[in-house]
Formats: C-alpha cells, sequence, structure tokens
C-alpha cells in the first residue's frame, strides 16, 4: 500500500468506529452485546490476524489484554505494534483526528495505562516516561515553545543518541537502550518537521502529569554478560546501517554516492562517545565504504560496503556490513567486489551481520 495513503486510511477507520460507537450509545433501545467484536483493519499487520486485534469494550474502554500478553512474554517489538494499534482505538474513542497534532490531544488515561504496563513489564527499561526522563536529563524542556530553534537541534541530536530508534531493527531486547520502546513517530502519520513529533510527545507527558520513574539504581535487573557493550555497539550497527541505506537511495536519485553524512543528510554524527564514522567513496563512482571504528579497546568495529553491480543486463547495488569477530579499534577491511551474482563476501576476522 502505498505510504501516503496510510493516514487516509488510518482516520477513516476511526471515524467509523467513532460513529459505530455514537450509534450504539445513542440509541434507547440498544443492550450492551455479551459477545465482543474485534475492530478489522484495511491494512491486517503482520503475523497478527484480525481477530488479535483490541476491541472496544462495551463500556468504551480499550481493551489491553494482549497487549499485556506480550509484554509479558518479553514479545518487545509485537508489543509495540499493538501499543499503536491500542492508541488508535483510544484515540477514536476520543475522536480524534490522526494527524500532526495527534500526539497533543491523545487521552491522558491511556497514555498512564500504556505507560504502566510497559514500565511494569520491563522492569523500568522501556516506557514513555523513561524517554521523558531521559530527555529531561538532558536538559529538555516539557514546552516546546521555551525552546529556540538552534538549541533543538543539538537537543535532538543528543536525545536520538541516548534513544537511537531504527523501526527496521527486529532484534529488541533488555539490552537496547533504555526507552527505546514505545515508538510513536511515523507509522504513515505526516509528522510536521520530520523529529519535533519528540518534542510534542516530552509535552503531552507534562501535561498529563506523568512523573519520570526512578534512574536505574531503583531497579533490580540482572543484565547478560557483556550487555552493556552490546548497549553501545547497537549504536554503531544502527548508524552504519543507516548509512548504507542512505547511500542507496542516494544513488538512486542522483546516480553518484554522497561523500559525506552531512551530505547524505540523515541526521548521524561523525563522532559519537563510542564510535567515529567516515565514508570513502571510490573515484569511479561504483563502490562506497563506510566504517563505524570504535573509541575503545572492548567494543566491535564495523565497515558497510555498497557496490554498483550489472544483474540480468541492469544496474543495481548490492550491499554487505561487516563486523570484527573480536572486540577492535580498526575496522573489518573491505570486502571485495563480487563476481555475478555472488553475495559480498566479509573478510577473515570479520563477521557478515
Amino acid at each position: 500500500m502505498p505510504s501516503y495513503l496510510a493516514p487516509l486510511i488510518a482516520t477513516l477507520m476511526l471515524t467509523s468506529v467513532g460513529c459505530s460507537l455514537r450509534t450504539q450509545s445513542s440509541s434507547p433501545t440498544s443492550t450492551p452485546s455479551s459477545e465482543i467484536a474485534p475492530i478489522s483493519s484495511p491494512d491486517p499487520r503482520p503475523r497478527i490476524t484480525e481477530s488479535d486485534y483490541p476491541m472496544v469494550l462495551p463500556s468504551g474502554q480499550v481493551d489491553y489484554s494482549r497487549l499485556k500478553t506480550l509484554l509479558s512474554q518479553e514479545k518487545w517489538r509485537e508489543a509495540d505494534e499493538e501499543t499503536w494499534q491500542v492508541m488508535l482505538i483510544a484515540a477514536g474513542q476520543a475522536n480524534l483526528a490522526i494527524d500532526e497534532n495527534f500526539i497533543v490531544r491523545f487521552p491522558c488515561k491511556d497514555l498512564k495505562t500504556i505507560d504502566k504496563l510497559w514500565i511494569k513489564h520491563s522492569n523500568g527499561h522501556f516506557g514513555f516516561s523513561v524517554q521523558k526522563r531521559i530527555w529531561e536529563s538532558l536538559g529538555g524542556p516539557a514546552n516546546s515553545e521555551k525552546i529556540t530553534y538552534e538549541t533543538s537541534i543539538d537537543l535532538l541530536e543528543r536525545f536520538l543518541e541516548r534513544v537511537p530508534w531504527d523501526y527496521d531493527n527486529t532484534e529488541v531486547d533488555l539490552s537496547s537502550p533504555e526507552g527505546y520502546l514505545p515508538f510513536v513517530g511515523f507509522r504513515g502519520i505526516a509528522f510536521a518537521g520530520g523529529d519535533w513529533w519528540i518534542f510534542s510527545l516530552m509535552q503531552r507527558l507534562e501535561t498529563c502529569k506523568m512523573p519520570s520513574p526512578p534512574n536505574d539504581q531503583v531497579f533490580t535487573r540482572i543484565e547478560p554478560p557483556g550487555a552493556t557493550n552490546r548497549m553501545k555497539e547497537s549504536e554503531a550497527k544502527q548508524y552504519i546501517s543507516a548509512i548504507n541505506k542512505a547511500q542507496e537511495v542516494y544513488y538512486s536519485e542522483k546516480n553518484r554516492f554522497g561523500t559525506s553524512i552531512g551530505e547524505l543528510g540523515i541526521g548521524i554524527k561523525a563522532e559519537t562517545e563510542n564510535y567515529t564514522y567516515q565514508i570513502v567513496v571510490g573515484a569511479d563512482q561504483r563502490n562506497a565504504i563506510a566504517t563505524a571504528t570504535s573509541k575503545h579497546s572492548d567494543l566491535t568495529s564495523f565497515t558497510a560496503v555498497i557496490f554498483v553491480v550489472n544483474q540480468n543486463d541492469s544496474e543495481t547495488t548490492v550491499t554487505q556490513i561487516c563486523e570484527t569477530e573480536e572486540p577492535s579499534k580498526l575496522p573489518p577491511p573491505t570486502p571485495k567486489r563480487p563476481t555475478a551474482n555472488d553475495e559480498i563476501q566479509c573478510p577473515s576476522g570479520s563477521r557478515s551481520l
């Protein structure tokens, strides 16, 4: 389905739900049904059947039972998808249009319910209020009107370093960065100003008097061995993957690769606390290399490569990301250009992601 149709379909679906509810409540002869029917959708989610959708209860409340189940089973990505679905239903109860102002008007009681479920089942690692605590720790104001454009850019960059969202990343667990879920950005909604929806979310959390949870020391959480390093390395994996994807798009539009991270316009810093990132483009514009070099001896490093090749009498791009098998302050050597339809092989001492 084209992405530009998603907001329209979501709005039409919610309007239909809202009308149905008003019709039931206004009828003097209607009585609550003992059988609860699921809300159908014109765009079913992958791996989730229509019968699994959140249900509108006779009282007009949203059924959070499926979200509770997914969270209790630590199925974090599925729970994130379910969170979005229950938010759509809650918005329908409040007759809210799904637009750029959606977050700042979202019902406080539902926002708090969702947050409590995430806090409880992740032991304080995920949740809206965790994101709020991180925001406040960086000096982020609750009211976006109190911040200038210049300081907002720096604030967003620092926040996204702490919470490096990558919705294509399906490997989410308690070693992922704090506050990584739930994620309410994009989702087919044309939020004005890109990442500015974050300001709207923080403003709503403050308006709803959402308390920031205590810091990590309050929660007793047993981290698996190496979990801290994996969290740091996840930044590099997400950043290097984003660079490769951006290069594919850039080449398809301009018939050449971007020579710097800034030129790609993806909002990634060339240097963070743990890694430095660099791009090198071949003189013939037939390949581009990106490296994530660890600044610490206990972290792995990465090399991403993209080649322009001819396959089936047409030109296309192929990519690969390699990670050092052991912690290293040197990225893997550049993989060789593939021949024919072969896959790009990572050099000895590194593995493919």
